[in-house]
């Protein structure tokens, strides 16, 4: 059998409960762009806090830690399997 025909038994292949055809991981594609946005606003967010140590800027400081908190806890419950997931 050529590599070819194995990998798409691998990915194609009936396991734990999916169709034929199907994949076997499916994952929610709206939910994987979301938690890259997750990860971009906690990266800004960083950015922010680092703006406000340096610049003593108490604003800036305080919205930066809340968009980290909020990018980190996004990105977290967005890529966490739920019991609607097949795979």
């Amino acid at each position: 059998m050529s590599y070819i025909g194995k990998a798409q038994r691998l990915f194609n292949g009936p396991k734990d409960g999916a169709k034929h055809g199907e994949p076997a991981m499916v994952r929610k594609e709206y939910r994987i762009v979301l938690a890259a946005i997750a990860v971009f606003t906690a990266l800004a967010g960083l950015g922010f806090v680092i703006h406000g140590l340096l610049f003593e800027a108490g604003a800036s400081f305080r919205y930066g830690m809340a968009a980290v908190v909020v990018g980190i806890a996004g990105f977290v419950m967005l890529l966490n399997p739920t019991p609607k997931d097949d795979a």
